[in-house]
């Protein structure tokens, strides 16, 4: 009877054990191990290389690694009054892969990636107030594999 109390108290120890890694690792979907891996670092360089051509300094950079449970990443930055901002993106389907929303400190919508009835890859916006703004990045595509950088850029 001692024997088997400890064989299920280790069962019930594995499991919690278990239990705990999967609820700390919760973007892991096991029915897309056997897909191909994502390479996010690649969208990330392009992004920013793209990001700096168009002459804008560097801020920061997001790796976006998504799956059909995880579409939507929100990141916060503080951006200063009177500089211009812009995040570019790169995504594994194209332009249309990714929706860009930038939010300021109210939580107002103040811009997107889609203008005019298409998906661009960034979006910018004169910053008027220096406050924490909300840049939220959602999957509309099954790639689920991108990667943003942030710049600013005086007027």
């Amino acid at each position: 009877m001692v024997i088997l109390n400890l064989l299920f108290s280790i069962s019930i120890l594995l499991t919690n054990n278990f239990n705990d890694w999967v609820s700390t690792h919760d973007n892991v979907n096991p029915g897309s191990i056997s897909k191909v891996t994502c390479n996010a670092s690649t969208h990330v360089k392009n992004a920013t290389s793209q990001l700096t051509k168009d002459g804008y300094r560097f801020l920061k950079q997001y790796s976006l690694v998504g799956s059909s449970s995880r579409k939507q990443f929100s990141q916060k930055y503080v951006c200063t009054a009177g500089q211009i901002y812009l995040v570019r993106f790169d995504a594994a389907g194209g332009a249309g892969d990714v929706y860009v929303t930038i939010k300021d400190a109210s939580g107002k919508e103040i811009t997107t990636n889609y203008v005019e009835g298409s998906y661009k890859k960034g979006a910018g916006f004169l910053c008027g107030k220096t406050a924490q703004y909300e840049f939220i990045f959602k999957f509309t595509g099954s790639s689920y594999c991108a990667g943003a950088a942030l710049g600013y850029n005086r007027p």
